[in-house]
């Protein structure tokens, strides 16, 4: 959305809202207008555990990557 801030013209942008344990996925109308810019959400959807799964994805990811953490993080859990 920042970008289109910036834009001269309308410009529709896609938007992931990760947090909380859900992902939520947000299709949004951006018509600049200096301090007026309008904002029109033009379709939402997500799931309610997805965040979870990527959560899940992440930390695996994390782990492979960086060894020397994976064995601190097992340890917290």
């Amino acid at each position: 959305i920042f970008s289109a801030l910036d834009a001269e013209e309308a410009e529709t942008v896609l938007v992931f809202d990760y947090g909380g344990g859900t992902l939520d996925l947000g299709v949004w109308r951006v018509q600049p207008a200096g301090a007026d810019t309008q904002f029109r959400e033009l379709a939402f959807g997500g799931h309610p555990r997805a965040g979870d799964a990527l959560d899940r994805l992440i930390f695996e990811y994390l782990c492979v990557r960086h060894p020397e953490y994976a064995a601190a993080a097992a340890s917290a859990r």
